[in-house]
């Protein structure tokens, strides 16, 4: 993984402050930890936010085939799209909430259509 390489090469992880995180929670960010269990070069386990998964923010406003057309898009293209793990992208791991993918915000209604409609969703 690219943190691993990065502490190797003399680069340093650094705490987000309480104040920070707290900022981040309310809209939307989950606190998480980065472990030093995990990566051998950090010195403790680093308090920082949850940035994992496919978060695309759009406005609530944003027509529903607009949604629709990014979720197809992504979808058609998933099997070039690079990610951070050794399996390749799963939509279905996308658009519910699991570890490669939380989602602590609502999914927008066109996105939503396109993941049933594939049944992505169940």
């Amino acid at each position: 993984m690219w943190l691993d390489e990065a502490l190797e090469c003399g680069f340093e992880v650094l705490h987000l402050e309480a104040g920070i995180l707290r900022s981040l929670q309310t809209i939307g960010y989950r606190r998480a930890w980065i472990p030093r269990a995990r990566h051998k070069g950090l010195a403790e386990d680093i308090r920082t936010i949850d940035f994992s998964g496919w978060l695309l923010i759009t406005h609530r406003w944003l027509a529903n085939d607009i949604a629709y057309s990014i979720c197809e898009a992504i979808d058609a293209r998933k099997a070039v799209i690079t990610i951070d793990a050794k399996e390749p992208l799963n939509m279905k791991n996308i658009c519910r909430s699991t570890a490669a993918g939380p989602l602590e915000i609502p999914l927008h209604p066109g996105a939503k259509r396109f993941y049933r409609g594939k049944g992505y969703l169940g």
